[in-house]
Formats: C-alpha cells, structure tokens, sequence
C-alpha cells in the first residue's frame, strides 16, 4: 500500500466524519433515552408516592377534624344535658338516649325545646296542684267512727233499707 492509498479525499473525510458523528450521536441518545426511561419510572413512583401520602395527610386531617367535632358535640350534648337536668326530671336512660340528638340541633332548636320543656313542667305543675286541690276531702263535721255489727240483727235494718233503694 502506498501513501496515496492511505489518503483520502474531503469527500470521503466529510463521509467518515459524519458516519462517525451520527454513530456518536445514535449512541449518546440511546443512553439518554434509557435514562429519560429511567426518570420518568422514577418520577411516576415519587408523583404516586407523593399522591399516597397526600391521600394519608388528607385522611388524617379528616380524622382530626371528626376527632374534634366529636369532642365538641360530647361537650356540648354534656352541657345540653345539665341544662335540661334543670328544668325537667328524665332518667339517666332518658338523658342519654337524647344527648346526642340534643348536641345535634341548632342553638334556636335547642332553646325552643328548653322552652316546651319548661311549658311542660309549668302546666304539669299547675295540673298537680289542681289535682291536689280535686282530691282533697273536705273537711266535715263528722266525727263518727265506723263499727261493724256483731251480729245478723244489727245489719238486717240496714240490709232492708238498701235493699228497698235499688
């Protein structure tokens, strides 16, 4: 071989260089392509990661938040209660079965049922005291005592009068 064969034309040079360049070039994207894929499988994993613990902070969040309406509604039914333990007379049962219901209402709702209660207990209270004044025996002059007849003789002039009555 002579120099002149180990010569090249810019023709050739030119087409050398560019196979060169796009073989370079095909494989740098390659490898950058392998690691876009690589990326984007990472960022994938930490956007679901970052949606999970969204979900876990939005989760907690509404437990804190039922966690103190609860709170507020035991504390309010407790306060509830002792309001109406001051006005009406319910069992225990009664106050606890309704506690609930009474933190529920509204504080207008709440103060119209203390109202009917307290209606309630007025006229209950009239009502007793009416019935007090009904069933009371009026006093007599009377001052008889009862004795039974020791005998047959004694009841028959009774027996013949009440006997004639009906």
């Amino acid at each position: 071989m002579s120099a002149e064969d180990k010569l090249y034309d810019q023709k050739q040079v030119d087409s050398l260089v560019s196979a060169a360049v796009e073989k370079a070039v095909g494989e740098a994207k390659s490898e950058l392509d392998k690691e876009l894929v690589t990326v984007r499988t990472e960022l994938e994993q930490a956007t679901e990661s970052n949606e999970a613990k969204d979900g876990e902070i939005e989760t907690l969040k509404k437990n804190i938040t039922d966690r103190d309406e609860a709170s507020r509604l035991d504390t309010l039914g407790d306060d509830r209660v002792a309001s109406v333990k001051d006005i009406a007379s319910f069992s225990d049962d009664e106050l606890s079965e309704r506690k609930e219901r009474w933190a529920a209402m509204s504080d207008e709702e709440f103060e119209s049922t203390l109202e009917d209660f307290k209606a309630i207990v007025e006229t209950a209270s009239k009502s007793s005291d009416d019935d007090d004044k009904k069933t009371k025996t009026p006093d007599t002059k009377f001052e008889g005592t009862r004795e039974t007849a020791s005998n047959k003789d004694e009841v028959a002039p009774v027996k013949s009068f009440l006997g004639n009555l009906n």
